[in-house]
């Protein structure tokens, strides 16, 4: 019978899984006009990245902007129907003081003063809404992300609660791996991949202190792996 004699020597032994798995993120949103009206501008499409506040839609503005150049319109006349009547009161007490108006004249004017103050207060009420409104014929987005699908283009009628487009957040994302049922109970027990990151962290930041490590394992069983107790 045939003898082969070989010299042992140590080597590291691995043991490799490939999984698959899908990147989920922690924040998305199915955004929509916050007015009805006709799309006249999309600014993105799917794939192209935006930081928060950047505007993604526009809807056709001109009744707005014109409703608002009305209610601006309107202010100026309350403004300087407020400012004359204001002048007249004071000319009426400057008169009254010197007995050549009479009092109940003064009252008058001092009431069509106070009217045409709260007219001017209503007044610039109505042109701020107008501005508001103008506003929403603008789809902001709320966050940092990613454009992940265009849900409608120029010329579409596009209603309040109407979905327009999706943006999802690329800060934080989550993996989800399904992993064969025989590797459970290594993946409960080996805190490798724990403790790699551990290591990260503490050369990344070396006036690391602690660091707080959620078990992947059953929570019900609350299991914790001991090779991560010297290092806590």
């Amino acid at each position: 019978v045939p003898v082969i004699v070989v010299t042992p020597r140590s080597a590291q032994v691995t043991d490799e899984l490939r999984l698959t798995g899908t990147l989920t993120a922690e924040r998305s949103a199915r955004l929509s006009p916050r007015v009805d009206g006709l799309v006249a501008r999309v600014r993105v499409d799917a794939g192209d990245r935006v930081r928060a506040g950047a505007p993604l839609l526009e809807l056709d503005s001109t009744v707005a902007s014109l409703a608002l150049d009305r209610a601006r319109a309107g202010t100026a006349e309350a403004r300087a129907r407020s400012d004359e009547a204001m002048r007249l009161a004071v000319e009426a007490r400057r008169l009254v003081a010197e007995k050549h108006l009479p009092q109940t004249e003064l009252a008058r004017r001092e009431a069509e003063a106070k009217l045409a103050a709260a007219a001017l207060v209503a007044s610039e009420a109505s042109e701020r809404e107008q501005a508001e409104l103008l506003r929403r014929h603008v789809v902001p987005a709320p966050f940092t992300g990613v454009v992940a699908r265009r849900l409608t283009d120029v010329g579409e009628w596009v209603s309040r609660g109407t979905p327009v487009i999706e943006l999802v957040a690329t800060d934080r994302v989550r993996l989800d791996v399904q992993a064969p049922q025989e590797r459970f109970a290594a993946i409960r027990e080996d805190a490798s991949a724990n403790l790699s990151a551990v290591g990260n962290f503490q050369r990344q930041f070396p006036e690391l202190q602690l660091v707080l490590v959620e078990s992947g394992g059953d929570n019900l069983t609350a299991v914790f792996s001991r090779e991560l107790a010297d290092r806590f």
